[in-house]
């Protein structure tokens, strides 16, 4: 059984990855957040979180903070760090602070599930 956190200040981004995801996976479950804060608590309150994606610009998570500091209260909870920016600059960053892959929005569904 999975369980993925998908971590976006947008509900349909979401839902959308939700949807792409349920159909790669058998006995998921998924939970959600909305902002650095929240994204915290549901790490607190659930076990056994199978990997966060993570959004890097929902509220509280300026300039890197979030990933940083979710990577330092729960560094082994694997996390795949999803983001509008796909600069070669800002994947480097992410990589170097501990994620443990990056997805742009931009990638087309089709691609990542080849991945």
């Amino acid at each position: 059984m999975y369980k993925f956190l998908i971590a976006d200040d947008h509900p349909l981004m979401r839902e959308a990855i939700r949807g792409a995801l349920s159909h790669c996976f058998d006995k998921v479950t998924f939970l959600e957040s909305d902002s650095l804060d929240s994204t915290i608590a549901v790490l607190r309150k659930s076990r056994n979180i199978s990997i966060i994606i993570f959004d890097l610009t929902m509220p509280g998570c300026d300039n890197f903070y979030g990933l940083l500091r979710v990577k330092e209260l729960f560094p082994s909870v694997p996390m795949v760090v999803l983001s509008a920016s796909d600069s070669p600059e800002v994947i480097s960053q992410v990589m170097a602070f501990g994620a443990d892959g990056f997805i742009a929005k931009q990638q087309a569904l089709k691609r990542l599930k080849k991945q």
